[in-house]
């Protein structure tokens, strides 16, 4: 998309002619992606793997805190949502509705403030990790924002509990450092970004 290339260009001055390669914009990734998606080789996790452990997934429904449940009532109502087209409402309202999900304290739309993230999620989570690790198990937490990464890392430390971080508060060089603190069974739970965990096997 040379037409968005340049327009990005334009916005930006001080870029035009610090770049050493083109870097084109793809107008249509999911197009993209289409058509290259049948020849480009894919290896299952079985075909790396023939011992691999088949996930069991265990959906464990829990209660919103007060503050947490009150704000979410709030932007549930669009008509709450700032925005001049109804479809940018639609968009922000997700976004703040799964952020409100994730970690309402760190959630800053509106005049509402929910004072912390030790809600009934926060509690189910801490529960079952304290369940695995009684088992002398290890355990993987996914989180899907950086505010619920640290409530939950928190108290796995004021627990006693030894924690590896992989995410975006930790710097890229340091990953693999993590990953090993894991690997090596130096760390009992390592916390991932939501992102950072689709990177890793």
């Amino acid at each position: 998309d040379y037409t968005q290339e340049k327009m990005n260009q334009d916005a930006n001055p001080d870029w035009r002619g610090k770049c050493e390669k083109s870097s084109p914009v793809i107008s249509s990734p999911a197009r993209l992606l289409k058509l290259l998606k049948p020849t480009m080789a894919f290896i299952s996790k079985e075909q790396c793997n023939s011992n691999l452990v088949k996930c069991e997934i265990i959906d464990v429904r829990v209660p919103m805190g007060k503050e947490q449940s009150k704000l979410y009532a709030y932007f549930l109502n669009r008509g709450n949502i700032a925005g001049k087209h109804p479809l940018i409402r639609a968009r922000k309202q997700i976004a703040y509705l799964r952020n409100i999900c994730a970690d309402p304290a760190g959630f800053t739309e509106g005049s509402f403030r929910v004072s912390s993230n030790f809600n009934p999620k926060t509690v189910a989570i801490l529960e079952l990790t304290s369940e695995i690790l009684k088992r002398d198990e290890q355990v993987v937490i996914v989180c899907a924002r950086i505010g619920q990464s640290n409530t939950i890392q928190r108290k796995l430390i004021e627990a006693g509990v030894t924690v590896a971080r992989i995410d975006s508060t930790i710097p890229a060089e340091q990953h693999s450092a993590q990953s090993n603190l894991f690997k090596n069974k130096k760390a009992q739970v390592m916390i991932m970004g939501i992102k950072c965990a689709m990177g890793h096997s």
